[in-house]
């Protein structure tokens, strides 16, 4: 009778399916990770337009990717691209409807394009994901009073004045109110 070692020849075939998962997880994340950083640090040297161009490359070919949209919409932010950011940050939201992020960056878009009624939006629904974010609560307040809607911003202020009766969002959102 002959004894067969089975395990001698499972184990190098199990070796070699878990590296082949490992590479296939890791390569796209290290690939991911790299464009990150040569973005963030724009390694390719480019001018101003070149880089925005660029990250409207790099979020386009990666749609998926939430981190990666997070960061090429508020790097568009910072280079001043209001409508790549906004378009960016549309993707984000579309890839992940409860990204805090995308939500954020298309309010501070709009607003700082002066558009308030359309960041409004984007705030309330921020006041839905973050619940307890008097920040939000307080730029919200500014957007209703910047459109006049003064009824809605006594009502969100009244809502920070609850969560937080002594912070200074409870009393900057308390003067806006009483213009």
């Amino acid at each position: 009778k002959q004894v067969t070692n089975r395990g001698s020849l499972l184990s190098p075939v199990v070796s070699l399916g878990l590296l082949v998962l490992t590479l296939t997880i890791m390569v796209p994340a290290w690939k991911t990770s790299s464009t990150m950083m040569d973005i963030q640090h724009n390694k390719s040297g480019l001018d101003l337009t070149g880089y925005v161009e660029n990250l409207k490359t790099v979020a386009s070919r990666n749609s998926g990717n939430v981190d990666l949209l997070a960061m090429t919409s508020n790097l568009a932010l910072a280079n001043k691209d209001i409508a790549a950011s906004l378009r960016i940050s549309k993707a984000l939201i579309k890839a992940d409807p409860r990204s805090n992020t995308g939500h954020l960056l298309s309010a501070i878009a709009n607003e700082q394009k002066g558009d308030y009624s359309a960041a409004i939006p984007f705030r309330v629904r921020l006041l839905t994901l973050d619940l307890w974010s008097t920040a939000n609560m307080l730029q919200l307040v500014t957007d209703y009073v910047k459109v006049k809607d003064l009824t809605q911003a006594k009502r969100i202020t009244a809502k920070i004045v609850a969560l937080r009766p002594d912070s200074d969002d409870a009393k900057a959102a308390s003067v806006l109110v009483k213009g």
